[in-house]
């Protein structure tokens, strides 16, 4: 049993090192969508709280040092991702396509209001229709990218119990 908890301890480091660089690759190449995101949610949707400990800080750490957001933005944003996919999840089944498109539609809207109220306090120039796209892009790809790494999640983990929400 020991040997198997190992093997997929290796399997998930693996996998978050595969998922972490094509996602920021992304990230780059589609400005204003946040593909590291995904990440977060299959892990608050596998309920393995643990890997949660140190999965936030390093996507948080990594949002900041892209610079795909003002300073300080990416923690917000990850906090109402939290709190609106536990609400969801408090509300609807989370592994039905229809809860992630819902989902997305919201957080774009929450990215949207985000973005809008905190910037005058960088006293940068916001350009809202750009900021209107951007979030109409986060809310129509992230579905696609979180069911994608759902599906590729499931090497780590086969079809144990472990993986499914429990």
């Amino acid at each position: 049993m020991a040997a198997e908890k190992n093997k997929s301890n290796v399997r998930n480091a693996i996998w978050w090192g595969c998922f972490l660089f094509p996602a920021v690759w992304l990230q780059r190449l589609v400005p204003g969508v946040d593909f590291l995101l995904a990440g977060l949610l299959l892990t608050l949707q596998e309920r393995r709280y643990a890997d949660l400990v140190w999965v936030l800080p390093l996507l948080i750490i990594l949002q900041e040092g892209m610079g795909s957001r003002e300073f300080g933005l990416s923690l917000l944003w990850y906090t109402a991702a939290m709190l609106l996919f536990f609400l969801g999840r408090w509300l609807f089944d989370v592994q039905t396509f229809l809860y992630a498109f819902l989902f997305s539609a919201c957080l774009g809207a929450c990215g949207f209001a985000l973005v809008f109220l905190t910037s005058p306090l960088y006293a940068a120039h916001l350009d809202v229709q750009r900021l209107l796209d951007e979030s109409v892009r986060q809310g129509l790809l992230l579905p696609l990218v979180w069911k994608a790494a759902g599906l590729t999640r499931r090497w780590v983990y086969g079809d144990d119990a472990e993986y499914t929400e429990k």
